[in-house]
């Protein structure tokens, strides 16, 4: 039987071509090997899932905020990453992220009379 975070890598394997995943070395026996970290070739950002067992439920974090996310289910870890990788704000090539839209700021200093 395999763990939840193989068929996590084998599902995103499929989605988002060039993934890369890695599993955090240890250097000594008996620390926590559970945190992989997901990137895709060309970018900067990261994503990192983060179970001491493999399996569900999975923490969840990234570069591109400094929001948690828990899944708790392979689909649900699955949808979040493959969301945050596709966050419009997110730097496609690792440059500059382009804005989000109206950012409320007007195009110049308010007149005074």
């Amino acid at each position: 039987m395999s763990r939840d975070i193989d068929q996590i890598m084998e599902l995103l394997r499929r989605e988002i071509p060039g993934l890369q995943i890695t599993q955090l070395p240890v250097t000594h026996p008996g620390a926590d090997d559970g945190l992989w970290f997901i990137k895709i070739p060309g970018r900067t950002e990261e994503v990192q899932i983060e179970s001491s067992s493999g399996t569900c439920p999975f923490l969840i974090e990234s570069d591109f905020s400094s929001e948690r996310h828990y899944g708790r289910s392979v689909y649900e870890v699955v949808g979040t990453v493959m969301k945050l990788f596709a966050e419009p704000g997110a730097s496609p090539n690792g440059g500059p992220a382009k804005p989000s839209g109206n950012s409320g700021v007007s195009e110049g200093p308010p007149s005074v009379s």
